[in-house]
């Protein structure tokens, strides 16, 4: 799935999700630098996060650069967690009854 956010300034940032049976992958978040700071990164994921719920998945993966801390902050404020092997690879359980 793909999504877009547009500002009156023109294209402000996009996402990329997938899904294989229940897991499902944040494959790209990128927000535009002059749109940054102003919600379009949470707006973009949590619409992801819906639509993976919607399609069935039960947790969802995504990496980052490990000195990419605004990106780590964001996926943190969402509950996603850092694997225990130590890899920017973060996982949330996005069940329905969770």
């Amino acid at each position: 799935m793909v999504r877009r956010s547009r500002t009156n300034a023109g294209p402000a940032g996009h996402a990329l999700t997938g899904r294989t049976g229940t897991t499902g992958f944040l494959q790209r978040i990128a927000v535009h630098p002059a749109a940054q700071k102003r919600g379009v990164g949470t707006a973009l994921l949590a619409d992801a996060l819906r639509w993976l719920v919607r399609s069935g998945a039960r947790h969802a993966f995504v990496n980052t650069q490990p000195d990419n801390l605004q990106a780590r902050a964001l996926y943190k404020r969402f509950g996603f967690t850092i694997r225990p092997d130590g890899l920017k690879v973060l996982r949330l359980n996005i069940e329905r009854n969770s």
